[in-house]
């Protein structure tokens, strides 16, 4: 079954209802769940002034902690990238296996993953006979 185009102004009331509705779930979960915010205590969870110094309070500081690991992250994923291209690319059978085993172990499975879920996806909206997209590739 071919699809139709939509015309600007369907996808923009499309678009506002779907807003709507969103909205209109959490204002209903907020109601039912019976619990009022007591927004005069938040700045304290971002700073406090204590004895005229400014101190960082539990939010803040679990920021500072998720950054911190971010920054870590990258730089080692960012290292552990660069060892497994230059192992790929020396002239060193060892090598080349070692980058080889590490990229079949960690980098294939996310691919497969992927595939699965693209394809199982696209069997439950389609009725063709079309094969799946690649997005992967």
């Amino acid at each position: 079954m071919p699809v139709r185009p939509h015309k600007p102004w369907q996808s923009l009331c499309l678009f506002a209802l779907t807003l709507a509705g969103l909205v209109w779930l959490v204002l209903r979960g907020e109601e039912r769940l019976g619990y009022s915010w007591h927004w005069r205590q938040m700045p304290g969870y971002f700073l406090k002034i204590v004895d005229g110094q400014w101190i960082a309070g539990p939010l803040l500081q679990g920021l500072g902690v998720t950054l911190e690991i971010v920054a870590w992250s990258l730089v080692l994923a960012g290292m552990i990238g660069l060892v497994t291209a230059l192992l790929r690319l020396s002239g060193s059978r060892v090598g080349r296996g070692l980058a080889r085993v590490y990229l079949e172990a960690c980098a294939t499975p996310r691919s497969w993953c992927r595939s699965f879920f693209s394809t199982l996806s696209w069997r439950r909206s389609s009725t063709s006979a079309a094969p799946p997209p690649r997005y992967w590739r």
